[in-house]
């Protein structure tokens, strides 16, 4: 059986996201009219607003964007163990483990380029990327056969991970691309196989 190579198909984009009434939602739209949809029910039309973003060009680049062309395919994103309760209760029937927080592995590494000022992909993931305490959803679209650049529809699946920029980490070495490194802080707000609406 051949394996399934997951860059062709994938998509990974940084959205904004905003409280309203303590519930997280995606912001879409222009900086005119905004669109909001919850983070638990994302809007295609929300998600398309930033996949059309692929450049440090775009009006609306410097709070998200489709990052999926800079981003090295070793990036390690999804779903780790999650921690658990072992605490017993004199009611506690043999070792019980209840699991409790979602953990989520979500360090992203990007190609840099030589110029800051450059139009590119790659200052689109540098400039979203290199602030502390910045707050997105990252979103993943592994499911299907859809490239980078392929409309969200009602219907697909992809998964998304609430987190907030670390300190950005510089990957140099000889003869190589430099890179970056994103460790994100991840909140423990996920929503996994989820569906387009």
């Amino acid at each position: 059986m051949a394996e399934r190579l997951l860059r062709a198909h994938r998509t990974i984009m940084l959205v904004p996201l905003v409280d309203i009434s303590g519930v997280p939602y995606l912001l879409g739209g222009t900086q005119l009219a905004s669109v909001t949809t919850p983070f638990t029910a994302p809007s295609a039309a929300v998600l398309n607003t930033w996949l059309a973003v692929v450049d440090n060009a775009n009006s609306i680049s410097g709070v998200g964007g489709n990052i999926s062309c800079a981003v090295m395919d070793d990036v390690d994103l999804g779903l780790a163990d999650s921690d658990t309760d072992d605490e017993l209760t004199i009611c506690s029937i043999g070792n019980e483990v209840e699991p409790t927080f979602y953990n989520v592995n979500a360090s992203i590494t990007f190609q840099r380029d030589e110029s800051p000022s450059a139009v590119n992909v790659r200052n689109l993931a540098w400039n979203l990327m290199r602030g502390k305490g910045r707050r997105y959803a990252i979103v993943d679209r592994a499911w299907g056969e859809y490239t980078s650049t392929s409309s969200f529809v009602a219907g697909q699946k992809i998964d998304m991970y609430e987190a907030n920029t670390d300190s950005l980490v510089d990957v140099t070495e000889d003869q190589v691309t430099v890179k970056g490194t994103q460790n994100f802080v991840p909140t423990g707000i996920v929503l996994v196989n989820g569906t387009v609406v």
